[in-house]
């Protein structure tokens, strides 16, 4: 499954998906949006304004798949909590755009801290422990120009495993230990 807006909290949006335009400060993303009430799944797009951004290092071009972290709308917080909007395209100010990478959120007031991670699966297993399956897997991807992995396990009904090169974004909790190993628990697994 695809999504454009992974995660949203208050004031704060990641949004995902395929580079389709770039005019000048603005850049226009398209992806799968799903509707809450008819559970239809169509194609949206966010508008993200650039300007005070330095996204000409990138070398963006339509095509390219990103992620990035932008200010709230009130149209997507209507959506995400059960409204459907009769408006698919949404403007939106963009903070930071990455090909892959992480976002990282603390803990605040009543929200958990969250991670967001997309990157390249390197490595998937699935199992099942006591009444649960579970998928474990290794993300990679570049942060100036080294490699930096994260090991995360999605416990669920069924499989989630992907295939050994694909592309996923994956939102998670706080970093958790077991038998001395650092690991994320994916709430949501989304492909890229």
């Amino acid at each position: 499954m695809k999504t454009l807006f992974p995660l949203r909290r208050p004031g704060i949006l990641v949004v995902s998906g395929i580079v389709k335009e770039i005019n000048g400060d603005e850049v226009v993303i398209e992806n799968d949006l799903q509707l809450p009430v008819s559970g239809t799944v169509q194609s949206g797009r966010a508008h993200l304004d650039v300007s005070g951004t330095d996204i000409s290092k990138m070398r963006l071009k339509p095509g390219d798949t990103v992620i990035a972290s932008t200010s709230d709308n009130f149209l997507v917080e209507m959506l995400k909590e059960g409204a459907e909007s009769p408006d698919k395209d949404f403007y939106l100010k963009a903070h930071t755009i990455r090909y892959n990478g992480s976002f990282d959120f603390d803990r605040h007031g009543t929200e958990k801290e969250q991670h967001v991670f997309s990157g390249t699966v390197v490595s998937a297993q699935s199992g099942r422990s006591r009444d649960k399956i579970y998928t474990r897997m290794v993300i990679a991807w570049k942060k100036n120009g080294k490699d930096t992995v994260r090991n995360i396990v999605f416990f669920g009904k069924e499989s989630m495993e992907k295939k050994v090169g694909s592309r996923i974004i994956t939102i998670t909790e706080e970093a958790k230990q077991s038998k001395g190993i650092s690991y994320f628990q994916a709430k949501e697994i989304y492909d890229v």
